[in-house]
């Protein structure tokens, strides 16, 4: 095969025109970029574009945020002690009556969800106060919080979970007022003394058959314990007016006036000849007296044998050793000295009685007449302090309640669960910063690579136009590269010489 000598091949790079060509400085690679700034913006462009684009569907399809929560405390007396208003222990599962969700979800019209599908979607979690001493202490004051599953869907927009949780509230207050502080239940709260003063004031007094010094010691008693159950309120109470005028105040200064006059009695009964029903106890006079004394007998065999319980206490106490029921066991003994001594004296009275019976039974019959009409008349005394003291009292406890009712339930402004918030906007920069900070790096390396590209030649396209005569002395010409042949054996190019 003949040899084609008249045959060039240029490999044209265009290199930039400052630098050694291994190496890019830093003012080549901006103005490469500068040069290819056209490509550099486009990019960028498109970039921008796909952010918005991305940004704007993640706005779009994000899923719904319909967590959120609300805090309830109690506030009725008790609470702050884990009672309900009725005094029982509280229980959590009074949150999760039907009838206080349905009422909640018909408040803000969500009749399309059912109570189970709400009770499923909502968890409430008792707070608990931080521990002390690595124990942890009794919640004070009792509060709950009531929190949306951020996943959920059965709401249908943020607004209806945040009224939801409102309903909720107002609906579990509702139910507690109905239920726990009503009139009928008024006073019946833990702390209060209702309850109390109602099992007394059912108590009642039984008179003894003959004697008036007893019955008159009995009813100074109850009212002494009448006057206890109103001293707290009146302590508490000092501006309350019942309905009919009366306060707490008044009704202690006539309870003690009327204990005064039972106290004149009972030392007037105890030191006179007073009998009730005379015939009734000549007859049966031996029988009650041996009755007492059987009574008394008893009392004493229980005080011997206590005592027996206490001196070998004292021997054991002596030897080091601590018996903790002795101090009880001296005020059992004690009381039962009390009672085996009232009972001595009861005898001796009746003793005295029957003696007398025989020189001034006149005298006895006109006293104890007088005696007997007396004990009736604070008989019936009694019961009617009795029963306006419990109207005033109840009265008392009504206004009570309806105070406690407005408040018996403090609620926190329902707010957005925030976690489902802070992954959304990290969703939404994800989405925005990538498409851009794509379209700048592809931008970069287009512009790159565009300044190293060669120029589009011109011409017929067959290769660089020649513009003068190669150089003499071997040298190529300005940035092209001969492959093939030296620089002495290429010939002079020609316009009809082939290039590439």
């Amino acid at each position: 095969m003949t040899e084609n000598k008249n045959s060039e091949i240029y490999l044209n790079l265009k290199m930039p025109e400052n630098g050694d060509g291994d190496s890019l400085s830093m003012q080549n690679m901006v103005m490469t970029v500068y040069k290819g700034r056209k490509v550099f913006f486009f990019c960028c462009f498109i970039g921008l574009v796909f952010a918005l684009l991305f940004g704007a569907m993640q706005l779009l399809v994000r899923p719904a945020d319909n967590g959120g929560y609300i805090i309830i405390t109690m506030n009725y007396p008790g609470a702050e002690n884990n009672y309900l208003p009725n005094g029982e222990e509280f229980n959590e599962q009074i949150f999760f009556t039907i009838g206080l969700w349905r009422a909640a979800l018909d408040e803000v019209g969500l009749n399309n969800i059912t109570v189970p599908d709400a009770i499923n979607n909502i968890t409430i979690t008792r707070i608990l106060p931080p521990a002390s001493d690595g124990e942890t202490e009794i919640a004070t004051p009792l509060s709950f919080r009531i929190e949306i599953n951020p996943d959920t869907n059965i709401f249908v927009r943020n607004d209806s979970s945040i009224a939801f949780l409102d309903a909720l509230s107002n609906s579990i207050q509702n139910h507690i007022n109905s239920e726990y502080l009503n009139n009928e239940n008024a006073g019946f709260l833990y702390g209060q003394r209702l309850n109390e003063w109602a099992a007394f004031a059912n108590e009642l007094i039984h008179l003894d058959e003959h004697s008036f010094q007893e019955n008159f010691r009995r009813l100074y008693n109850h009212l002494y314990m009448i006057e206890r159950h109103l001293q707290p309120l009146n302590e508490t109470s000092i501006f309350f007016v019942s309905d009919c005028g009366n306060n707490f105040t008044d009704l202690i200064a006539q309870i003690r006036n009327f204990r005064t006059e039972m106290s004149l009695w009972h030392w007037r009964t105890s030191t006179g000849m007073y009998v009730r029903n005379i015939d009734s106890f000549r007859a049966n006079s031996s029988f009650v007296i041996e009755t007492l004394q059987i009574n008394r007998d008893i009392l004493l065999e229980r005080i011997t044998l206590y005592n027996e319980l206490l001196e070998a206490f004292q021997q054991n106490s002596a030897e080091g050793v601590i018996v903790l029921d002795t101090v009880e066991i001296l005020n059992t003994s004690r009381e039962l000295i009390y009672e085996a001594t009232a009972i001595g004296r009861e005898i001796a009275q009746h003793e005295r009685n029957i003696g007398r019976l025989g020189t001034v039974e006149a005298t006895m019959r006109t006293d104890s007449a007088a005696a007997e009409t007396v004990l009736l008349e604070s008989v019936q005394r009694l019961a009617n302090y009795i029963e306006t003291v419990n109207r005033i009292i109840s009265n008392y406890y009504v206004q009570q309640t309806q105070e406690i009712v407005q408040n018996s339930l403090l609620s926190t402004t329902p707010s957005f669960t925030q976690s489902a918030g802070s992954i959304n906007m990290m969703r939404l920069g994800i989405a925005v910063l990538l498409p851009l900070l794509g379209g700048i790096a592809v931008g970069f390396f287009a512009a790159v690579v565009k300044g190293y590209l060669p120029e589009k030649p011109q011409g017929n396209g067959r290769g660089p136009k020649n513009t003068g005569n190669r150089p003499s002395g071997g040298s190529s010409p300005k940035n092209s590269v001969h492959s093939g042949a030296s620089a002495e054996d290429l010939p002079q190019s020609t316009p009809d010489s082939p290039t590439v």
